[in-house]
């Protein structure tokens, strides 16, 4: 029979060192509590209690502050008022604008009217001035030039009467004469017709003033019944923006 030989190790000496190895025993991060119960149902009444606590909590502000909430009507009354605010203000500066544009309009439409028809009537007026001194001048001309052939002539039949005639010297003075009268009618209806033309100068003028006045006062009645129309339209505006 064989023997089983036991192969002997030769122990050993553990080393001897200066420190020792010392196991790593694991901690508990979480401290154990003892009345932890969430393990055991404590979560389910946990959450119980906030169900319970949010439903007496609504209950609570539908009785105090009604079917809406107090932010939420102030939200809506802001809202509410801005708009309002808003439209107040578009319709009351789209409507001054336009009454302003308006107006601005017609003064120019008028001022540009009047000028053209003063500029018109100023033009007709030269044109009728010019005509008439032109015929002036020539009712002069010819009237001067008549006035020396009849003196001329006169005196020349003087000159022959008094050649061929005793006695000339009183047909040489009643010649004179007449030629005296004749000029005096002249200058007299020479003064009557610039008196005349004066006149109608005047009338002219006056008239053209009468028309100016007139449309002055239509213009500032006008101007007074839009002041009072738009004085109206901003009490409205403000009475409906307080109530």
């Amino acid at each position: 029979m064989q023997t089983n030989t036991r192969k002997l190790h030769s122990v050993q000496p553990r080393p001897v060192g200066p420190s020792k190895q010392v196991c790593k025993v694991p901690t508990r991060r979480v401290p154990y509590r003892v009345g932890y119960s969430w393990n055991r149902g404590g979560r389910l009444k946990e959450l119980r209690i906030r169900h319970l606590a949010r439903k007496f909590l609504k209950i609570w502000i539908h009785r105090t502050f009604g079917r809406v909430l107090p932010h939420k009507a102030k939200s809506h009354y802001n809202s509410v008022v801005l708009r309002r605010a808003w439209e107040g203000w578009k319709d009351e500066w789209w409507t001054s604008r336009r009454e302003w544009s308006l107006t601005m309009r017609a003064e120019c439409h008028y001022r540009y009217y009047l000028y053209n028809l003063v500029f018109h009537h100023w033009r007709i007026f030269v044109s009728l001035q010019r005509t008439e001194k032109s015929k002036l001048q020539n009712a002069q001309l010819f009237g001067m030039i008549m006035a020396y052939s009849v003196t001329g002539y006169f005196i020349l039949i003087g000159i022959r009467n008094t050649l061929l005639i005793p006695g000339g010297n009183l047909v040489v003075t009643v010649a004179l004469h007449t030629i005296q009268q004749k000029d005096c009618a002249w200058l007299q209806w020479k003064e009557s017709h610039t008196t005349a033309l004066c006149q109608k100068e005047r009338e002219s003028k006056a008239a053209l003033h009468f028309m100016l006045s007139l449309k002055r006062k239509s213009l500032y009645c006008w101007k007074c019944y839009i002041s009072i129309i738009q004085t109206k339209k901003e009490s409205q505006g403000k009475k409906k923006k307080k109530t």
